[in-house]
């Protein structure tokens, strides 16, 4: 039959599938419930992607984690040839803000400097620019101060 991969969302528990396992594994099928390090508070979006090839092991061919500058990739072949991304972006937007504003801030950035593809400063600099936006100051000047001096 087929190999599905259940991978948890917030919280990282494999026992969010505990009803659709046994039904899957009913109908014939390899079940693969992810438990992720959510409880490590030192672990990064590459552990969690590190624990989802473990879990797969040789069940189902894929590339392993790939690193995408403001993701990580891993790429599947389905049955029919397909290829599959999963992905997993490596940063949280600011409050208010969703992850294709961020991209899309990144990219005027990126563009503005003449880049040739989106990467971490990028993303890093368009985080700050939203937030500077977005968020009310006492100060016209934003910039780090020398606090203690």
């Amino acid at each position: 039959m087929a190999t599905y991969v259940l991978i948890p969302g917030a919280g990282g528990r494999a026992w969010y599938w505990h009803r659709l396992v046994p039904e899957l594994r009913a109908r014939g099928h390899d079940v693969v419930a992810v438990q992720l390090p959510a409880d490590d508070d030192t672990a990064g979006l590459a552990e969690y992607a590190d624990t989802v090839c473990d879990a797969i092991g040789d069940r189902i061919s894929h590339s392993g984690v790939k690193d995408r500058g403001f993701m990580d990739s891993i790429y599947f072949e389905d049955p029919l040839g397909l290829l599959i991304e999963l992905a997993s972006y490596r940063f949280e937007p600011p409050a208010g803000h969703t992850h294709a504003d961020v991209l899309l801030e990144a990219h005027r950035i990126r563009v503005g400097r003449e880049d040739y593809n989106i990467d971490r400063e990028h993303v890093a600099d368009a985080i700050e620019a939203l937030t500077a936006r977005s968020r009310d100051s006492l100060s016209d000047d934003r910039s780090p101060k020398a606090a203690y001096r």
